[in-house]
């Protein structure tokens, strides 16, 4: 389900879905170049318990390297 932000909307899960834990850093190394990374995981819970594949915990990491011209 969604739920709007003053900044637009905004994914929310209920707690039958699961939960998930995301970190993110973003570094600006100039005004013209910037790396970021990120890390989530998602923990499922009573939604997918019928579904082996889909009731394992899944990961996720991006690194990314930003450059304005």
């Amino acid at each position: 389900s969604y739920w709007k932000n003053g900044e637009g909307y905004t994914l929310s899960m209920s707690m039958a879905e699961g939960q998930e834990l995301d970190f993110k850093v973003y570094y600006p190394i100039t005004k013209y170049i910037a790396f970021s990374a990120f890390a989530g995981i998602f923990w499922p819970d009573e939604a997918y318990i019928d579904d082996p594949d889909n009731y394992k915990p899944k990961k996720q990491f991006e690194l990314a390297c930003q450059a304005k011209f």
